[in-house]
C-alpha cells in the first residue's frame, strides 16, 4: 500500500513543471493533502492553514519537492515519503545527522571542482555549479552509515541528536561532539568523494546503487 502511494506521489512530482500550483479540491490536491496529513510534523507544517500546494526545488539539495503555502503567506517544504512512512525510524534520524556531520567535507570537495573545465567521469558532461553533485563512489553514503552503526548502540546514538529543523531545511545533527567526530573519521577513512553531473548521479549511478 505504501509503495503504491509513494509511486503515485512521485509520478505527480515528476510530471508537473516546476512552479506548478495544485488547485484546491482537484483530485491531485486532495490526494496530496490526504497523505501530507500523515506527516509526523503536519501541524507545524500546516501552521495557520494551507492555502495551496506547489512544486519547486528544495533549498538544501536542489531537488524537486512539494511545498505548502500557508494562509499567512509563509511557505515550507513537505516530504511525501516521510508523510507516507509516518514517524521516522531512529536509524533514518541518525543518517540525517551523519549527513549533516560531513556537510563541510562534501563542500570542501565541491570547492576543488574547476567549473567549466572539470568533466563528469560518468557522463563526460562539463561541470558547472548548477549541475554538480558530489558522489560517494567506492562506498555509498548509506552503506558508510550502516557500517559505522555496527559499532554503535543505536538507542544511545539516537538520544544524542539535536533536531534543528526549520522551514525548507531538515537539520538533525549530533549533540555529541565525540559521536560527530567518530563518524567523520570513519567516513573519511572508508569512502572517497568525486564530482559528477546531476544527470549521472540521479540516473546512471542511482540505478547502479539500486541494483546493489
Amino acid at each position: 500500500m505504501k509503495s503504491k502511494l509513494k509511486a503515485q506521489a512521485k509520478a505527480i512530482l515528476n510530471e508537473k513543471p516546476l512552479g506548478f500550483v495544485f488547485e484546491q479540491n482537484t483530485s491531485e490536491y486532495n490526494f496530496l493533502l490526504r497523505i501530507f496529513q500523515g506527516h509526523p510534523e503536519y501541524q507545524i507544517k500546516a501552521g495557520s492553514g494551507i492555502s495551496n500546494i506547489y512544486i519547486s526545488k528544495g533549498l538544501e539539495f536542489s531537488t524537486r519537492c512539494f511545498f505548502i503555502t500557508r494562509i499567512d503567506g509563509s511557505t515550507t517544504d513537505i516530504s511525501y515519503i516521510r508523510s507516507i512512512d509516518g514517524a521516522t525510524s531512529k536509524i533514518s534520524d541518525i543518517k540525517c545527522a551523519c549527513r549533516s556531520a560531513v556537510k563541510d567535507v562534501v563542500e570542501r570537495r565541491r570547492l576543488k571542482v574547476v567549473y567549466g573545465e572539470t568533466k563528469c567521469p560518468i557522463s563526460g558532461d562539463i561541470l558547472y555549479p548548477e549541475n554538480t553533485h558530489i558522489d560517494h563512489y567506492n562506498l555509498p553514503f548509506n552503506e558508510v552509515c550502516d557500517a559505522w552503526l555496527k559499532s554503535q548502540n543505536i538507542d544511545i546514538v539516537h538520544s544524542c541528536l539535536n533536531d534543528n529543523s526549520v522551514d525548507h531545511v531538515q537539520e538533525i545533527s549530533f549533540a555529541s561532539k565525540t559521536l560527530k567526530e567518530s563518524f567523520i573519521t570513519f567516513h573519511n577513512a572508508n569512502t572517497r568523494l568525486r564530482a559528477v553531473s546531476k544527470t549521472a548521479n540521479l540516473s546512471t549511478l542511482k540505478k547502479r546503487r539500486e541494483k546493489n
